[in-house]
């Protein structure tokens, strides 16, 4: 957007050239000696144009000012595309690893020692007897997660197989599928 900002400030500069020649017109004019209807004619054609001018030159501010408020917005969308990028990179790859490297075990615990990570598998007269339940746990790299997360890894990853590549503005389009799948 720097091109936007030079083009802004060339546009700028114009109608400060603009303006300057106005303002000379109308010098001259006034400093011109010629009185006659021939000379106020002169005088009145010229301060015509040089109002023209200026409103020119106002035209070629308002340009200017467009054109850098079309630079600030696109650099505030640019923002917010890395702002995306940040947030869900950080998260998909998260769900990424948890979905490709989450092994469930079984195994049998104390009943006590049932935790919300763990799901009772089966529940026998034996295991009644000996206080034991079976249970699966999910582990990535040795640290236990709830089947909930596992399912949503596997979900994230499902939803949106592949990244956006470089600053695109497909970032914000998965950004607002977290938000509305309620990943957030």
């Amino acid at each position: 957007m720097n091109q936007v900002r030079v083009r802004a400030a060339a546009v700028r500069a114009d109608a400060t050239e603009l303006r300057a020649r106005a303002s000379s017109l109308l010098q001259q004019s006034g400093a011109m000696g010629w009185n006659s209807k021939a000379g106020d004619a002169l005088r009145e054609r010229i301060t015509e144009v040089a109002t023209s001018l200026g409103g020119q030159a106002q035209a070629l501010d308002d340009a200017a000012t467009a054109l850098e408020a079309h630079a600030h917005s696109v650099d505030d969308v640019k923002q917010a595309i890395r702002d995306a990028q940040l947030w869900v990179e950080d998260r998909w790859r998260e769900a990424q690893t948890v979905a490709a490297t989450a092994v469930e075990t079984v195994q049998d615990v104390a009943d006590a020692a049932v935790t919300r990570f763990m799901r009772v598998m089966v529940d026998t007269a034996a295991n009644l007897q000996t206080g034991m339940v079976r249970i699966a746990v999910f582990t990535v790299a040795g640290v236990q997660v709830t089947a909930a997360a596992v399912d949503h890894a596997h979900e994230v990853i499902t939803t949106i197989p592949v990244l956006p590549v470089g600053e695109r503005r497909e970032w914000l389009d998965v950004r607002s599928t977290y938000a509305a799948r309620g990943w957030v």
